[in-house]
């Protein structure tokens, strides 16, 4: 779930291992554009390794772990970002509630045949804007006290008043305190939403 998590955060494939006695054992998962069997077609150090196009599951010697590294290091590849559509499903901020967006995660995990939605949000009407990790992220509580967090740094400018917003649902919890927060994977203007 963390390696689909990050992978779904940043929009990067991510290798995620646990050590175990003897070896690694772990998840991949990659992202549109970018095929995880393709990719380590060429890579023979894995014990046991299974999956599709981008999920996989995986079980590594630990004498094996430097040449994973070197393997990912010389075999780096462009992902490219097109100008694709994103379908997403319209919501009011008024209609996200703690009982309402548990419930939806409550159907996880999510993955190929059964996406994660996303969710279109209009006209935020920001209360609040704070900086995260010295500039390296930014989270904007609305008026509607949804947090939206912002990871891509291309986003950041054009986060302003009344902004229409594409991203994933979940729930955090910071001190006991629940809210209904929202990762956010674009900003759109007016004409971009059909």
């Amino acid at each position: 779930l963390l390696a689909s998590k990050l992978s779904n955060t940043y929009k990067k494939p991510f290798i995620v291992l646990s050590e175990n006695k003897d070896n690694y054992k772990g998840s991949i998962r990659g992202v549109d554009g970018f095929h995880l069997i393709d990719y380590f077609k060429d890579f023979n150090g894995f014990e046991k390794f299974g999956g599709h196009a981008q999920a996989a599951g995986v079980t590594l010697s630990k004498d094996k772990l430097f040449d994973l590294k070197e393997y990912v290091d010389t075999h780096i590849v462009e992902i490219q970002e097109s100008n694709q559509i994103i379908e997403c499903e319209h919501i009011d901020e008024q209609a996200l509630n703690l009982k309402d967006v548990q419930d939806y995660l409550n159907l996880a995990p999510f993955g190929i045949g059964f996406e994660e939605i996303n969710y279109y949000i209009g006209n935020i009407n920001i209360q609040s804007k704070i900086t995260l990790a010295n500039g390296k992220y930014y989270k904007v509580i609305s008026n509607h006290d949804i947090e939206y967090l912002f990871f891509k740094s291309d986003l950041f400018d054009r986060i302003k008043e009344n902004m229409n917003v594409v991203g994933k649902i979940s729930i955090s919890e910071f001190r006991g305190i629940k809210k209904v927060n929202m990762i956010v994977d674009a900003i759109l203007e007016d004409e971009d939403y059909v």
